[in-house]
């Protein structure tokens, strides 16, 4: 099972957005220096935007997320 999910600064602005399963959204490696670089400034957390779904729909809800939230 997959699922869709956000990483938010502490103020709550969300600056990335990825589909994974497993542990994906809490592993730091593989990630770009943008992404490094606002966790280093910033630090991070992980919001579950959607869960318990195939990749298929893991994927749509990923490029609808990064619509709306840019």
């Amino acid at each position: 099972m997959f699922y869709t999910y956000a990483h938010v600064k502490p103020d709550g602005a969300i600056f990335y957005i990825g589909k994974g399963k497993d542990r994906r959204a809490w592993d730091k490696h593989n990630r770009n220096t943008y992404w490094h670089n606002i966790v280093n400034k910033y630090g991070y957390e992980v919001k579950i935007l959607a869960d318990g779904i195939d990749e298929e729909l893991a994927l749509l809800f990923e490029i609808e997320a990064i619509d709306v939230y840019k």
